[in-house]
């Protein structure tokens, strides 16, 4: 379980550098955009060339088993997303400098942003409820990651493999993607309306969600370990459907609704593709028979 421990620390590691190092090296929007493309493919392929396959390894084939969860993991997650629905990979833009919601010039700060004095009371007040909603929402979605990393680490554990491709593909999917939240939490709560000590504890907690879903999973799976291959196989079909509506319906889109940039954001999107399923040569043959 050492690698599981070894996993949540990386990724607890880069929610809390994602936030302070994308804002702070104000990363320009082609640049995030073209992140936030790779990591859409990655995802999309994670789902469909790792976690929907081993979860149908893991249960002998049941394929009415593994659609039934990969649908509620697609469903889930499709309403956390409709419910917190200001979930965004953008640092904060205004200004004649910023850029509409789909193109022009680099980004800025938070340090830019509009001050709270010039903000209408009811629009301050909407800020507040606005990155509430969204650290909550992400702060699930964390959970849920977590829970996709202990399912992938328990699946791949007695496989013999090198411990450094235990779990790999989830792992790497988790880890790129995490950033990007914590981006959408911390480009939400401008400097002038939250302390900077706040700043730090929500995003500590943020990222701290990771381990605390491995270590709700690991002992769910134990209680139920008279089952433990379905429970397995139900984790890791829920995940993979949390993969491809997020992909799909969070990430991607934005790659769709640009007109600039196409060439290099759908180059993006491919490399994701491919180095999702390069991470299958990595695997024995006969888990992908």
């Amino acid at each position: 379980m050492w690698i599981l421990g070894l996993q949540c620390g990386l990724v607890v590691a880069a929610s809390l550098l994602g936030g302070w190092f994308v804002i702070r090296l104000r990363l320009g929007h082609t640049a995030l955009q073209s992140v936030i493309s790779f990591v859409g493919g990655l995802m999309l392929g994670i789902g469909l060339f790792h976690l929907i396959p081993h979860a149908l390894r893991a249960v002998g084939g049941e394929a009415d088993f593994v659609m039934l969860w990969t649908t509620l993991g697609i469903v889930a997650i499709f309403f956390l997303l409709r419910l917190f629905h200001f979930h965004h990979h953008d640092p904060v833009r205004v200004g004649a400098e910023s850029c509409g919601p789909h193109g022009g010039a680099g980004a800025v700060g938070p340090a830019d942003a509009v001050p709270e004095t010039s903000v209408p009371p009811g629009e301050a007040a909407a800020r507040r409820i606005r990155w509430v909603a969204v650290a909550a929402g992400l702060s699930l979605h964390t959970l849920i990651d977590g829970g996709v990393l202990a399912a992938s680490v328990l699946a791949d554990a007695d496989r013999g493999l090198p411990w450094w491709q235990v779990g790999l593909g989830p792992f790497l999917a988790v880890l790129l993607h995490k950033p990007l939240d914590s981006v959408s939490v911390m480009s939400l709560m401008p400097d002038s309306m939250v302390a900077a000590r706040t700043r730090r504890l929500v995003n500590l907690g943020f990222a701290l969600m990771c381990p605390v879903g491995a270590v709700l999973f690991v002992a769910g799976w134990r209680f139920t370990a008279g089952d433990g291959h379905h429970v397995l196989a139900a984790m890791l079909a829920f995940s993979g459907g949390v993969f491809l509506c997020l992909s799909m319906s969070d990430l991607l889109p934005e790659l769709e609704m640009h007109s600039h940039d196409r060439l290099p954001l759908s180059a993006c999107l491919l490399a994701g593709i491919a180095a999702a399923y390069a991470i299958t040569w990595l695997e024995p043959a006969h888990l992908h028979g």
